[in-house]
This record gives C-alpha cells, sequence and structure tokens, in this order.
C-alpha cells in the first residue's frame, strides 16, 4: 500500500508538472505572439504616419508653389527666376540682333515703349503681376547733379531705349512692390562693358 501511494504520489506530481509547464510555456508563446504583433501594430502605424506626413509636406510645397506662381507676371514665364531669389525685376539686352534668346517669347512690339533717344535697349520684366513702375528722365544741369522728371508708369514689362551718352545713364526706374521700392539704372561699365549689377536686378543673359 505504501508502494502504490507512492507510485500515485509521483504520478499526480508529475502530471501538475507537466500541467505547470504546459501554462507557462503557452503563457510564453501568448506573450511572444502579443509582443510581435505589438511590434507589427507599430511599424505599420509608423508606415502610415510617415506616409501621412510625406503628403502633408508634398501638399504644402504644392500650395506655396502655386502660391507662388499665382504672384508671378505673365512676362515672368519663361525668365530663369527662382522661388526663393530675391529678384524684383529682369533686364533683357536688345542691342544688336538676335541678341537674347528670351525675347523669343515675347512680343517686343506690343510692349510699353519708353524713347529717352538713347544709344541702349532694354525689356524690363516685372518677377510679380503687383509690381508698378515709374520711369524717371534724368537730365544733367550744369553743376553736374541730375534732375528728375516722371514720364511715365506701368505694370507691365515695358522696351525702353535710353542712354545717349557712354558716360551716365539718363534713365532711374523705380519698380515699387509689396511697400518697397527699388531703384534701377542700366548702364554700361566704362571698364569692362558689362551691364551694371543689382541684387534684386536679374540680368538675363
Amino acid at each position: 500500500n505504501g508502494f502504490m501511494r507512492y507510485i500515485e504520489k509521483y504520478v499526480d506530481d508529475t502530471v501538475n508538472k507537466t500541467k505547470n509547464e504546459i501554462v507557462v510555456e503557452a503563457a510564453g508563446t501568448i506573450a511572444i505572439k502579443v509582443i510581435n504583433i505589438g511590434v507589427i501594430l507599430g511599424i505599420v502605424i509608423s508606415y502610415f504616419l510617415m506616409v501621412k506626413m510625406y503628403e502633408i509636406d508634398i501638399l504644402k510645397k504644392v500650395d506655396k508653389t502655386n502660391e507662388s506662381e499665382s504672384k508671378l507676371s505673365e512676362y515672368a514665364v519663361g525668365i530663369p527666376f527662382s522661388e526663393n531669389d530675391k529678384y524684383i525685376i529682369a533686364v533683357i539686352e536688345c542691342n544688336g540682333e538676335n541678341s537674347n534668346k528670351y525675347l523669343e517669347n515675347i512680343d517686343v512690339n506690343n510692349l510699353d515703349k519708353v524713347n529717352l533717344e538713347g544709344q541702349d535697349n532694354f525689356v524690363i520684366i516685372p518677377k510679380y503681376k503687383e509690381t508698378r513702375f515709374y520711369i524717371y528722365r534724368l537730365d544733367m544741369n550744369e553743376n553736374a547733379e541730375f534732375n528728375e522728371t516722371l514720364i511715365f508708369e506701368t505694370s507691365n514689362a515695358f522696351y525702353i531705349n535710353c542712354n545717349p551718352s557712354d558716360l551716365y545713364s539718363n534713365v532711374k526706374i523705380v519698380a515699387e512692390y509689396e511697400n518697397n521700392k527699388y531703384e534701377y539704372s542700366p548702364w554700361y561699365s566704362l571698364k569692362d562693358g558689362s551691364l551694371k549689377e543689382e541684387k534684386y536686378v536679374l540680368n538675363v543673359k
């Protein structure tokens, strides 16, 4: 009897131990699966969040580009302005035949014309629609000082003939945009023959 009870107890203990091991193993397996599922869900959620953020970023860039393009004047199409540049106007030289490829997209004959009886010819292009131009004739007096006379106003691109002398420019162009004014007098340097540079003027070559 004692031996049988020992055998029964041994069997019961073995069975209980096996049950516990099975439970522990099952719990471990379930825990691993839960963790794996959590990791997968985390990856999936992160992926969709990244895609969504990317889409939002793209939409913002598109909206910004559309907004920027909507501000451009019709004359700026084809002119190498960029979104982040500081240019307000572009000047195209018109001296000589086929002087500039960018004139191919501009009907010069239909532009406003300003004639100051000079030897230099330019087309002045506004980058933005809301730009307003004020053109002044400069006359040098006996004291070598300039008298300014407003002769023309426009919000369009225009063709100008100016500079009867190589020594100075006889025109001052004032471009007004967003309550800021930018002055420019196109003139060729006597030193190297290059057109005068201004940080807000794009010399289109």
